[in-house]
């Protein structure tokens, strides 16, 4: 605090040593790591949630930045990711972006984790009657489990539930995901 002459006013040293206190702590229960992936998997999109089901087929790939670690139990991440499906001439392409935390369980080498990203998507259906296309807002909400193969690459299984912005939120692509995560660095 600054006291009315400009000169700063020291408070308490019980308050100076709590605060110490609780940053030192804070310190040790947190390891930053800066390890990064790179992911790619084999994607199915139920687009449009109907009974018969209008799955389009392609692919998912990614970076992950793996930052925090707090107290070995949870990892703080950012994930870039893109996705393109199609099939019967439809077609949909998205780029989202966003945190994810993950649980790692060390005595099975699995990594539960749960994310969400926003960005945009590209829809495009054509048929004998025309072509219907739109670019919009896009968000999706993604849980997973990874499992660790070695030391480099792990296995990946995920559900993504998201909502694009088209036509007043008419597709909710719910999205099964299958693929592999490469590790730049040994873990």
């Amino acid at each position: 605090m600054i006291d009315e002459k400009g000169r700063i006013k020291v408070r308490s040293q019980k308050s100076c040593y709590l605060r110490t206190a609780l940053l030192v702590l804070m310190c040790l229960t947190t390891k930053l790591t800066a390890q990064v992936s790179v992911y790619a998997a084999g994607a199915a999109s139920d687009l449009k949630g109907g009974p018969g089901g209008d799955y389009l087929y392609g692919g998912t790939v990614g970076v992950l930045l793996e930052g925090v670690t707090i107290r070995n139990r949870l990892v703080l991440s950012a994930d870039v990711q893109t996705r393109y499906v199609q099939a019967n001439g439809e077609r949909l392409v998205g780029v989202g972006i966003g945190p994810r935390i993950a649980s790692p369980i060390q005595r099975l080498k699995l990594s539960p984790y749960a994310e969400f990203l926003v960005g945009f998507a590209r829809y495009r259906a054509s048929t004998n009657a025309g072509s219907q296309n739109t670019t919009d807002n896009e968000w999706q909400c993604n849980i997973g489990v990874s499992r660790q193969l070695n030391s480099r690459m792990d296995a990946s299984v995920e559900y993504s539930y998201s909502q694009f912005g088209a036509n007043n939120g008419e597709f909710n692509p719910k999205t099964y995901t299958l693929g592999v995560i490469f590790h730049l660095s040994k873990r």
